[in-house]
C-alpha cells in the first residue's frame, strides 16, 4: 500500500470507519470489512503481484484511549503504524493503549483473518461490553503468506504478532463510531459551560459554516440548511478552515514537542459518555431528543482533530450500507431527509436550521435542550445518521442509525371504565438498558436487543384520536345497511392479521382519512373525538370519560398547530395502540320469574372476575353506591354452606367469567401460521365458548423458548412481547422494575375450527421466526372476557305484580383477577389471585330486569312415610299441572325441550340415593342409602338416564302414556336461601329433563318417590318447589327461565323426635313378613292375593310400652305408587301370648290423606285394641294377620315393607319408623308381563343414535317373576342389535 500525508489527514487512505449499534445492538460478524479486492475494493489500495500473490492474514491491535502526542517522524503515518503493528521485530507499542488481539474487544478471541486479492476480511463482532463502552480504534495489520499470526505480549499486555515481523505491513487505523440517544433531559448530567460560563441553554445560536455543497452553495450556511454542526466548547474552539491540510498540520505541529514513549491521554474519572442520564435505543415519534457521538481515538473528531462536527440524517437505502470510502455511499450521495422525515425543533414547519452543540473529550453532542430533533416517522421506522468533520459533502460517513420505537407503552395509571372519567397514559422513558442493569439479559456473546417500548420520556404535548374498534360503525365507511360494520371488520382484522402486514398502519391511515375529511369540510365528514394529552413526569396523560365500553384504537399526533389544539397535518397521525374500555353492553334486558334461582349473563368487554352486579329500583341511578332492592333474595351455591359470601340487597353480586379454572379445560399447544394461530385444548370447547368470543391466555402460564413469560428477570424484552401477542394480556411497562408487574387485557377474538371441537383460532400470526411456545405443566390457563354471569342463585321474591328493576355494573376496587398480576422474588414468579373488596364502585347501567310471578300449578304436595325426625324413609312429591294451561301444548308444538325441577328444602328433607333401606338403617343407621354429595356417580356433570335410577325409586302418572320418558336427570346445586328477616334455608335441586315432544301434560297427576332423611320439619314450612320450565330456547321458550308453572308444597305437620340411641322400639329384625313360625321364615315372601298377609312384630322394652290402646300401625306397601287398595275398609286381627285373635280396626288410606290430593291407597292403618295394654311384648311377639289384599297388576320385584308406629296421644304421639326384615314379591301372569325399549322408531337422537361410539346400554325389564340364575335350561334374554350396530 502507498504512503499518506499524515495520520490525521482526513483525506488519508489510512483511515477505515465502522460503527456499532446503540448499546451494541447491531454488531453481527461481517458488519465491518477490510476489503482490498481488485473488483471493488477501496480506491488506492491493491495487492502487488510480486509480493502478495498468495494473500495473507489480517490482525489488529486495539487502541482504546487517545495518545497525548504523536511520534516524531518524517513520515508519521507509515512508520508510526508500523511500530503499532510490531514491524521490525518489536512487539509494538504497549501500555494502557492496547487491548489484547481480540479477546477483550471481540466475541471471537484471537486474530488472524484471511485477506487477499479475492477475499475481504470481515472482523468479528464487538462484545456487548465493548460496544456499549468507549468505542475503540484498531491498528489493522497484514501478515503475508508464509507467516502466521501468533499470540504475543507487549509489556505484559496480551496482543497479536506476525511470526515474521520483517514482513508485516500496516493497513491503517480502523475507527469504531458509537452513537447515543439523549432524552429531553439532555445528554450529560452536568451541563458543560463555555469560556463565558454560560450553559448550553444560555448560549446564542452560533453560525457555523456548512460543509461545502450541503445546501447548494459554496460552504455558506443558510436558514434552510439540512445539516447541524457540533462545535467545541473549550478555549480552543474554532471554525473549520477551508483548507483541511492546514488545520491538520497545525494540530500536528502543536504536538510535535511532546514525549512519545509513554504519553497517552487518560479519560476523566467520570467520563461524559458513561454519565449520560439515561441510555435509550429508540426514540418516540414526533418527540424531541438529542444525539451524542463518541469519537474513536485518533478519529475525525478526536482531540487532535479540533473541528466542527456536522450531522445529516438520510432515509434508509441500499447505498447506505456501502463502505464508508465508497463514492456512492448513501451518506455522500443522498440528500438530507429534513422536512419530510425529521425536523429540528424550533425551526419552521418546512425548514431546518443550524444548531451548535458541544465537543468535549471526543464527545460530539447535539443537545436536546438547545435545538432537539423530532422524527416525523411512524413506529418502527429508521433514519441513518451521517457525520462530517467539516469538509466537503464527500466527507460524510455513516456513524449509526436511529429508529423509532416499535410500540407505544400504556402506563399503569391508565383507567378505562365505561360511564366514568378515566385516563389514557402513554408511558415514556422506558430504557432497555435499565432492565439489563437489573436482570442482565446481555451476555458476553449476545448483544442487548431493545424492547419494542424503548424510548426517552415524553416532553411535548400531543393530541389523541379515539376510535371505536370492535363496536359501532366504522367512521370512514358509508352506511349501506342498518347493520354496523366495525372498524375491525372493515379492516379484516377480526379473524386474521398477517404477520407481514402490521395492522397499526391501516388504523393510522384511517385516522388520517378522518382528519382530511374534516379539514375539507366534506359532506361525509365526522367530527373527530380528539383529546389533548400533556407530558407529565415523562408520560403523556389525557383525561377522558368513555360513554360506552369496547375496544378502542388510539391515534397520536405531537406535531401540533400553532394553538396546540390540532394535528399540524393529517399525515402526522400515527396509530398508538389499542385499549379496552371495560364495561357492559348497554340496553340488555331480562325477563325473570320470582321464586326461582336464576342466572343473569351480561355481555360486554374486559370482564375479569372483579365485576359486580346490583339491582336497584328502575328510577334510581347506577353511579356510586346505589341502594339495592328489597325484593332480592340470593343464594349461596356449593355443597358447603358458607363457601362464599351470599349477596343480599346491599351486598354485591359476583359476576363470574368462563375460564380454565371453572371448566378444567386447558390450552395444550399453539400452532402459529402466517395468517392466524390455532390453540389446541385438552378437550372439546364447543359448549364452553362460541364464535366471536374474546379470550386471553394467562401470561403466567406461558413458556417462551422454555422460559416463563411472567418473570422479567429471565425473559428478555423482545421475547416478552411475543408472549403478550399470544396471551392477549399486556404488561404495563412502568411496573416491570417495581417487583409487582400489573397488566391489562385486550384479548383475542376466537373462531372454531371445523371438525376439530378442541381447537380455536386467534387472529395472531407469526412467520418462520416464531418462538417456541409451551405452557407450565402443559396447562395453558385462559379466560373469556366478553361475557360474565352470576351464579344461578338469584331469587326475586314474589310481590303479586310485575316490576321493573335496573341492573347496574361495577368493579371491586383494588383487586386483580386471578393471574392478572404476579410477584417475583428470589424463588421465582408467584401468581397472585383475586384481591376483591366487598363493596364495589358502580359505574354504568346494564339494562332492565322485568320480574313476574309465574302461574301456579293446580296442586303440589309432599307426603312422608314418617314424621320421625332423623329417619331415612321414602317421600313422595305429587303435583298436578293446571287443566287449562296452554303453555305445555305450545312448548310441545314448538319442539322445545322441557325440564322438571324438584327443589327440596334439604335442611328439612335431605335427599338420598334410591335403594334398599334395611332395618339396620332405622336402628344403628347402618346400611342407609348414601348421601348425594358422597356419591361420585351422582356428582357427575350433566344429565344422564342412569342418574334418574339413582335418584328416584318410582316415577308414576295417571296419564294414559304414563310418566314422560326422561332424557336424563341431573343434580342441581346445593344452596342457601338468604334474605333479610328470614331464616337461612338449605336447598337441593333435582332435575328431570325431557326431549321435545315428551314432558308434562295439563291436569295429569304425577308422583316422584325418593329416599330422604327426615331432618326436622315445622308445620306450614315450605318443603319443596315444583317448577316446570322450558330449556329448548325456541318459540315461547326462547327467553331464559320461561316457566310453564311453579308451585310450592308445605308441611301439614311437624316432625317429632325419634328414639334416643339404645331405645329403639323394635329388636333387630323385629318387623318380619311371612308365617309366624320362625322355623319357616323366608327372606323373600311370595305374595298370594287369596291368603292373608302374615306380619310379626318383636318390640324392644322401650317399644313395648308404645304398643298400647290407641296406638296406630301404618303399614306402607312398596312400590308406593303401584299399590291401589280399592276399598277403604279392610280386615285384620292380632294374636299374642297365645291369646286372640283380636279384631283390629283397619282402614286403607293414602299418604296424601288430608292434603286434598287423591291418590291410590297404598297404606293400611291398624289401631291396637285395649287388650294390648300392660303386656310386655319382649317375651312374645305381636302377630298380625291382614287381608286378603288385591296386589298391583303386573306384579312387582322383591321389595321391603315399612311401618310407622304412632304412639297414642297420651304418650305424645311419638313416631317410630321401621322396615321389614324380609322382602315380598309377586309374580305376574304372562298377560301382565311387558317390556319396551326405545319405543317408536327413534330415540330423539337421530335415525342412527350414538353411531361411532362405544355405548353402554342399560335395560330394565318389568317382569311378572323375579329373574334368577338357573343351573340348566331356563329363561333367557336375547338382544338383537339394529342394522349396522354390533354388540
Amino acid at each position: 500500500a502507498g504512503g499518506g500525508r499524515g495520520v490525521l489527514d482526513l483525506e488519508d487512505k489510512w483511515h477505515w470507519d465502522c460503527f456499532v449499534g446503540l448499546e451494541g445492538e447491531h454488531t453481527p460478524p461481517g458488519s465491518c470489512v477490510v476489503d482490498l479486492r481488485d473488483d471493488g475494493g477501496r480506491s488506492g489500495w491493491a495487492m502487488e503481484d510480486s509480493y502478495w500473490t498468495s494473500g495473507g492474514s489480517l490482525f489488529w491491535r486495539g487502541l482504546v484511549a487517545e495518545p497525548l502526542a504523536l511520534p516524531r517522524a518524517s513520515t508519521p503515518t507509515e512508520e508510526w503504524l508500523a511500530v503499532l503493528c510490531g514491524a521490525g521485530g518489536g512487539a509494538g507499542a504497549a501500555g494502557p493503549v492496547f487491548a489484547d488481539g481480540g479477546g477483550g474487544l471481540f466475541v471471537a478471541a484471537g486474530a488472524g483473518l484471511a485477506l487477499g486479492r479475492a477475499r475481504a476480511a470481515a472482523l468479528p463482532a464487538l462484545t456487548p461490553a465493548a460496544a456499549r463502552g468507549l468505542p475503540p480504534t484498531l491498528a489493522v495489520c497484514f501478515c503475508p503468506a508464509g507467516a502466521e499470526v501468533v499470540p504475543c505480549s507487549a509489556d505484559g499486555a496480551a496482543t497479536s504478532c506476525c511470526s515474521r515481523p520483517a514482513l508485516v505491513q500496516p493497513l491503517g487505523l480502523l475507527h469504531y463510531w458509537s452513537l447515543r440517544i439523549c432524552g429531553p433531559e439532555g445528554c450529560v448530567e452536568d451541563e458543560p459551560r463555555n469560556a463565558s460560563n454560560t450553559t448550553l441553554e444560555e448560549q446564542p445560536p452560533v453560525e457555523a459554516e456548512a460543509p461545502e455543497g450541503t445546501n447548494g452553495t459554496n460552504g455558506t450556511a443558510s436558514d434552510d440548511s439540512d445539516v447541524v454542526a457540533a462545535e467545541e466548547s473549550d478555549d480552543n474552539t474554532s471554525t473549520r478552515n477551508s483548507s483541511s491540510s492546514t488545520s491538520t498540520s497545525a494540530a500536528y505541529a502543536g504536538n510535535a514537542s511532546r514525549d512519545t514513549d509513554e504519553s497517552y491521554y487518560t479519560p476523566p474519572a467520570t467520563d461524559l459518555w458513561m454519565t449520560s442520564l439515561r441510555r435509550f435505543m429508540r426514540v418516540l415519534p414526533q418527540q424531541r431528543f438529542g444525539l451524542a457521538l463518541r469519537c474513536p481515538p485518533l478519529g475525525r473528531c478526536s482531540k487532535f482533530a479540533k473541528t466542527t462536527g456536522w450531522l445529516k440524517l438520510v432515509l434508509p437505502g441500499p447505498n447506505n450500507d456501502l463502505p464508508s470510502w465508497h463514492p456512492k455511499q448513501g451518506c455522500k450521495s443522498s440528500p438530507s431527509a429534513a422536512g419530510d422525515a425529521f425536523e429540528w425543533a424550533g425551526a419552521g414547519a418546512h425548514e431546518s436550521s443550524v444548531g451548535v452543540g458541544v465537543t468535549k473529550a471526543g464527545l460530539q453532542i447535539w443537545d436536546s435542550r438547545r435545538r432537539p430533533l423530532r422524527l416525523k416517522l411512524g413506529l418502527g421506522k429508521r433514519l441513518d445518521v451521517c457525520f462530517s468533520s467539516g469538509g466537503t459533502a464527500d466527507d460524510y460517513i455513516k456513524v449509526g442509525s436511529i429508529r423509532t420505537t416499535e410500540a407505544f407503552a400504556l402506563g399503569s395509571a391508565s383507567i378505562g371504565h365505561a360511564g366514568t372519567e378515566g385516563s389514557i397514559v402513554l408511558h415514556g422513558g422506558f430504557s432497555t438498558a435499565d432492565l439489563d442493569d437489573a436482570f442482565h439479559y446481555a451476555s458476553s456473546e449476545a448483544p442487548l436487543r431493545p424492547s419494542p417500548f424503548d424510548s426517552p420520556a415524553f416532553a411535548d404535548a400531543a393530541v389523541l384520536q379515539i376510535l371505536p374498534f370492535d363496536r359501532g360503525h366504522a367512521a370512514t365507511l358509508p352506511r349501506s345497511s342498518a347493520e354496523d360494520i366495525t372498524l375491525e371488520e372493515h379492516l379484516g382484522l377480526q379473524s386474521s392479521r398477517p404477520a407481514d402486514a402490521p395492522f397499526g398502519d391501516l388504523i393510522g391511515q384511517h385516522c388520517q382519512l378522518l382528519d382530511r375529511r374534516e379539514r375539507s369540510n366534506a359532506s361525509d365528514a365526522i367530527s373527530m373525538d380528539v383529546l389533548r394529552a400533556t407530558p407529565t413526569e415523562g408520560s403523556l396523560v389525557a383525561r377522558f370519560a368513555p360513554r360506552r365500553a369496547g375496544l378502542v384504537a388510539i391515534c397520536y399526533c405531537a406535531l401540533l398547530s400553532e394553538d396546540g389544539a390540532k394535528c399540524r397535518d393529517a399525515s402526522h397521525w400515527l396509530f398508538a395502540g389499542l385499549m379496552m374500555i371495560r364495561g357492559p353492553m348497554g340496553g340488555q334486558s331480562w325477563h325473570f320469574p320470582t321464586g326461582v334461582p336464576v342466572r343473569l349473563a351480561v355481555r360486554g368487554w374486559g370482564f375479569d372476575g372483579r365485576d359486580r352486579l346490583r339491582f336497584v329500583p328502575w328510577e334510581s341511578p347506577c353511579a356510586g353506591d346505589p341502594e339495592g332492592v328489597e325484593e332480592l333474595s340470593s343464594t349461596c351455591s356449593g355443597d358447603v354452606i358458607g363457601q362464599r359470601f351470599c349477596p343480599t340487597e346491599q351486598m354485591p353480586i359476583e359476576l363470574r367469567v368462563q375460564s380454565s379454572e371453572r371448566t378444567n379445560v386447558f390450552v395444550r399447544a399453539v400452532h402459529p401460521t402466517g395468517l392466524r394461530s390455532t390453540l389446541e385444548f385438552s378437550s372439546s370447547v364447543q359448549r364452553l365458548v362460541k364464535a366471536g368470543d374474546t379470550i386471553s391466555v394467562h401470561l403466567a402460564s406461558i413458556l417462551v423458548n422454555g422460559l416463563p413469560a411472567s418473570d422479567p428477570r429471565v425473559l428478555a424484552p423482545e421475547l416478552r412481547v411475543e408472549a403478550y401477542r399470544l396471551s392477549g394480556q399486556h404488561e404495563f411497562q412502568d411496573t416491570l422494575l417495581s417487583g409487582f408487574t400489573k397488566r391489562y387485557t385486550l384479548g383475542h377474538r376466537i373462531e372454531p375450527v371445523d371438525d376439530h371441537p378442541d381447537q380455536l383460532t386467534i387472529p395472531v400470526a407469526w412467520g418462520r421466526d416464531a418462538p417456541a411456545f409451551a405452557f407450565r405443566e402443559g396447562r395453558g390457563l385462559w379466560t373469556r372476557h366478553n361475557e360474565a354471569e352470576t351464579h344461578e342463585d338469584l331469587i326475586l321474591r314474589p310481590s303479586g305484580a310485575p316490576r321493573r328493576l335496573k341492573a347496574c355494573w361495577g368493579v371491586a376496587p383494588g383487586g386483580f383477577e386471578a393471574g392478572a398480576g404476579h410477584r417475583f422474588s428470589a424463588s421465582g414468579a408467584v401468581a397472585i389471585g383475586a384481591d376483591v373488596e366487598s363493596y364495589p364502585i358502580f359505574y354504568k347501567e346494564i339494562g332492565e330486569v322485568a320480574v313476574f310471578d309465574p302461574p301456579p300449578m293446580k296442586h303440589a304436595s309432599v307426603a312422608l312415610a314418617t314424621l320421625q325426625a332423623g329417619a331415612v324413609a321414602p317421600i313422595v312429591i305429587a303435583f298436578q299441572p293446571s287443566p287449562q294451561r296452554a303453555s305445555y301444548a305450545a312448548a310441545a308444538q314448538a319442539g322445545a325441550a322441557t325440564k322438571l325441577v324438584l327443589r327440596l328444602r334439604s335442611s328439612a328433607l335431605e335427599p338420598r340415593l334410591a335403594g334398599d333401606i334395611p332395618p339396620s338403617c332405622s336402628g344403628a343407621s347402618v346400611g342407609c342409602p348414601a348421601e348425594l354429595s358422597r356419591s361420585p356417580a351422582a356428582a357427575q356433570v350433566g344429565a344422564s338416564q342412569s342418574l334418574c335410577g339413582m335418584l328416584f325409586s318410582e316415577l308414576w302418572s295417571d296419564d294414559t302414556d304414563g310418566f314422560p320418558f326422561p332424557s336424563g336427570c341431573a343434580l342441581g346445586p346445593t344452596f342457601a336461601d338468604v334474605h333479610a328477616g328470614a331464616d337461612v334455608a338449605e336447598w337441593r335441586e333435582l332435575e328431570i329433563c325431557f326431549d321435545p315432544g315428551q314432558g308434562l301434560r295439563p291436569n295429569a297427576r304425577y308422583f316422584a318417590v325418593l329416599n330422604a332423611k327426615i331432618v326436622g320439619i315445622v308445620a306450614g314450612q315450605r318443603l319443596a318447589d315444583v317448577v316446570a320450565t322450558c330449556t329448548g330456547k325456541v318459540g315461547m321458550c326462547a327467553e331464559p327461565y320461561a316457566l310453564l308453572e311453579r308451585s310450592s308444597a308445605t308441611a301439614p305437620e311437624a316432625t317429632m323426635p325419634g328414639p334416643a340411641p339404645g331405645s329403639e322400639p323394635f329388636q333387630e329384625g323385629g318387623f318380619r313378613l311371612g308365617p309366624w313360625d320362625n322355623s319357616t321364615f323366608n327372606e323373600v315372601l311370595e305374595f298370594n292375593s287369596s291368603e292373608p298377609l302374615m306380619l310379626q312384630l318383636s318390640p324392644s322394652a322401650a317399644g313395648s310400652r308404645l304398643l298400647s290402646t290407641g296406638a296406630h300401625l301404618r303399614l306402607h306397601f312398596w312400590p308406593l305408587t303401584q299399590w291401589s287398595l280399592q276399598e277403604p275398609a279392610c280386615s285384620a286381627s292380632a294374636e299374642f301370648a297365645g291369646a286372640g285373635p283380636y279384631d283390629l280396626p283397619c282402614a286403607a288410606v293414602s299418604l296424601f290423606d288430608g292434603l286434598h290430593f287423591v291418590q291410590q291407597r297404598s297404606v293400611v292403618q291398624l289401631t291396637l285394641p285395649a287388650e294390648v295394654d300392660g303386656y310386655n311384648f319382649t317375651d312374645e311377639p305381636l302377630n298380625v294377620s291382614l287381608g286378603p289384599l288385591r296386589p298391583p297388576l303386573g306384579g312387582f320385584f322383591a321389595l321391603r315393607m315399612s311401618l310407622e308406629l304412632v304412639a297414642p296421644s297420651s304418650l305424645g304421639g311419638r313416631r317410630t319408623f321401621a322396615t321389614s326384615a324380609g322382602r315380598m314379591w309377586r309374580p305376574a301372569s304372562s298377560e301382565d308381563t311387558s317390556a319396551s325399549f326405545l319405543f317408536l322408531d327413534r330415540s330423539g337422537n337421530g335415525p342412527r343414535p350414538f353411531a361411532g361410539h362405544m355405548n353402554e346400554l342399560t335395560v330394565r325389564l318389568r317382569l311378572g317373576a323375579s329373574v334368577g340364575g338357573m343351573q340348566h335350561e331356563g329363561g333367557y334374554f336375547e338382544f338383537l342389535a339394529p342394522a349396522g350396530y354390533n354388540c
